[in-house]
């Protein structure tokens, strides 16, 4: 399952936890690293993977699982993994509907279609089987 949030509002509901810590990932050489602080370290990576413009949250340490509660208006999009067959997908989005979206009622619902493509398929079938 992948989910799709509005950027802007999810940063919002993420800066309202005061749990939270968050920011853009910077992409540094090995000799930009020494002059890290102890607070930019869960937000540094090496420079090649700078293409990824990763953002990172990280709860505090408090030994208790936290729960991140998002509004209902940051999420956007439920992608379902394109694997399952179609009853599958039907019956996790009813239940989805059913659970949830009393909430999050704008939110769409969708099976990725990734599948849908020929170079996809191409690659599956040449995966070896054990």
């Amino acid at each position: 399952m992948c989910l799709w949030f509005n950027r802007d509002k999810l940063i919002e509901d993420i800066a309202a936890d005061e749990t939270l810590k968050y920011g853009e990932c910077s992409y540094r050489t090995p000799e930009k690293v020494e002059n890290l602080s102890l607070c930019d370290l869960p937000f540094a990576k090496r420079s090649q993977y700078k293409a990824e413009r990763e953002y990172r949250v990280f709860g505090e340490n408090t030994g208790n699982n936290h729960h991140f509660k998002f509004s209902p208006s940051s999420l956007e999009r439920i992608y379902l993994n394109a694997w399952l067959c179609w009853s599958e997908y039907k019956d996790l989005k009813a239940e989805i509907e059913e659970r949830y979206l009393d909430d999050f009622n704008d939110v769409e619902i969708m099976q990725s279609r990734v599948l849908d493509s020929n170079k996809w398929q191409d690659a599956v079938k040449q995966i070896p089987k054990d």
